[in-house]
């Protein structure tokens, strides 16, 4: 075990290949971001080389259209995400319509909303705007969004 993971140690294709599953993992199954952590003194040729790992991830991560981002772009996603705010919040029993705003003080673009895929045995209406996902084993709809700064996006869902 090493003392830094308190894992087994691996060989770098064993790595690659563990991290190629916490990828298609946090795409496929838990709607997660993938945080890889290389050291750069590990770019250059040597035994402790991990210039395939890297190779290997950004390759998988481009042929699964996983954008690949550096530090502050996510911080300055993570800090619009965070200052997203739901408005006039409603939910019209009779109708099965759930209604809302959307309004932030950042622009972000990629945004997921996640919302339940039936309410009380109702399922939605056709809708282009949503699409069925199934994450943790549970099957949601997702809706990506683009927000301006100071504008309100209002939606709603019908479930019939």
């Amino acid at each position: 075990y090493t003392e830094k993971t308190l894992m087994p140690a691996m060989t770098v294709a064993e790595c690659a290949a563990l991290s190629l599953r916490q990828i298609d993992d946090a795409v496929d199954r838990w709607h997660a971001v993938y945080h890889p952590c290389f050291h750069p003194v590990y770019v250059r040729p040597g035994p402790k080389d991990s210039t395939p790992w890297i190779r290997a991830v950004a390759e998988h991560l481009a042929r699964r259209g996983v954008p690949f981002v550096g530090g502050s772009e996510w911080v300055a996603f993570n800090d619009a995400r965070r200052s997203v705010e739901f408005t006039g919040l409603a939910w019209n029993e009779a109708r099965g319509e759930l209604a809302f705003g959307l309004r932030t003080e950042r622009p972000i673009a990629g945004l997921t909303l996640l919302l339940p895929a039936a309410v009380n045995g109702r399922r939605p209406s056709p809708n282009p705007s949503w699409r069925s996902v199934r994450l943790e084993g549970i099957e949601q709809l997702a809706c990506v969004l683009d927000l301006s700064p100071g504008s309100e996006r209002r939606m709603s869902i019908v479930y019939s």
